[in-house]
């Protein structure tokens, strides 16, 4: 249990927006999941009369957003009852450009002084390119020990020679020795103690991509709690026999349950279909699924081998890849709703099947 400071109106705390970013998969694009987290945590935040809200950098996804993005993000700040206090991420390098309308300027308007944790100062420090950076900002910033931080910092921690040079939690906190430290980036929900300093991250708002945790944050009230952001739900499945496939049928019903009503954008389930026996097996599933789902089917690689080498003798590249098009055989009407996820442990023949896969694609375009 990691106790901080009191207060009697709480405060909500998030990271990693990443605001009108798309779900990392392939065929279709997926929309919708970073918009609906924005929304739940505005109305988390209204619930629980939050004091506060903060947001620990990369609002959004990329740097040159679009204007309706952009529109629709304001719209969810001005819905907010509460002061909002962020610092920018590495995915935020446009906000501080000339013509951002930073949100800050309408906060101050609403809310004249600077907010405090209690009688705590929050920092906000940007994301920044030098350990030499981030000190002369909270130096600028009059930081003084014991004062709450919130950040978005590449740390060597987790991410080793990928981090700024020197950025490490210890080498804040034995340099600073914040009270709280919050931070962004990491994109998974940690709360842990450096020395005497509690270091907090919500983690993503949404999942981003397969393997993904779900999306959370944090309530503050004498506890940081983990707080869990209701998303879309994906499921993986393995079919490698008909046994498998006659299981699957059964589970299906359950498998397409949704928590979100029909009409709702996150309503549709993701559904990731490992198989090594053959592609053409997607014309089966996509039947089945008949568009209640995103259906995503990924070939076992290494159980094909397997089976290969038990079976046969291994066959040669070219052959593997007439197999793997051989099953490829997807008509318009069952392409919309199935995705054939091309994954090759071989690197010299998987871009030989993706430029494949691209002309199987565009000849059907033209047959329709």
């Amino acid at each position: 249990e990691i106790t901080v400071s009191k207060r009697k109106r709480p405060v909500v705390v998030a990271s990693d927006l990443h605001y009108g970013g798309l779900l990392y998969s392939q065929r279709p694009t997926l929309k919708g999941d970073s918009e609906y987290a924005f929304e739940w945590v505005i109305d988390y935040a209204n619930r629980v009369s939050a004091e506060c809200l903060l947001l620990a950098g990369d609002l959004f996804d990329v740097p040159n957003i679009s204007p309706s993005t952009l529109a629709s993000f304001i719209k969810q700040l001005d819905r907010c009852e509460c002061r909002i206090v962020y610092c920018r991420g590495d995915h935020d390098g446009f906000m501080g450009q000339p013509g951002w309308l930073d949100v800050s300027d309408v906060q101050n308007a609403k809310f004249p002084h600077p907010f405090k944790r209690g009688l705590v100062p929050v920092h906000s420090i940007d994301y920044c390119e030098s350990f030499e950076e981030f000190d002369g900002r909270m130096a600028a910033a009059k930081f003084r020990p014991g004062d709450v931080l919130l950040t978005h910092q590449k740390w060597m921690d987790f991410l080793g020679s990928g981090g700024i040079a020197g950025m490490t939690f210890s080498a804040v906190v034995q340099q600073w020795a914040p009270s709280v430290l919050i931070t962004g980036d990491l994109h998974d929900n940690r709360l842990f103690k450096v020395g005497d300093t509690v270091v907090a991250s919500p983690g993503c708002t949404h999942r981003r991509k397969r393997n993904d945790a779900g999306g959370s944050c944090f309530l503050w009230e004498s506890e940081l709690t983990k707080v869990d952001i209701p998303g879309r739900r994906w499921v993986d499945y393995s079919i490698n026999t008909a046994e498998d496939l006659q299981e699957f049928s059964r589970q299906l019903p359950g498998l397409l349950e949704s928590s979100f009503p029909e009409d709702h954008p996150l309503s549709t389930n993701i559904l990731t279909v490992k198989t090594a026996v053959g592609l053409a097996l997607s014309s089966q599933l996509a039947d089945a699924v008949a568009g209640r789902a995103h259906l995503f089917v990924v070939p076992d690689r290494r159980e094909r081998v397997k089976r290969e080498h038990d079976d046969r003798p291994a066959q040669a590249s070219s052959d593997v890849l007439k197999d793997v098009l051989d099953g490829l055989r997807l008509p318009s009407r069952v392409r919309q709703s199935v995705n054939a996820l091309l994954v090759c442990s071989e690197d010299r023949i998987e871009e030989e099947i993706s430029n494949a896969y691209s002309d199987l694609l565009e000849r059907y375009d033209s047959e329709d």
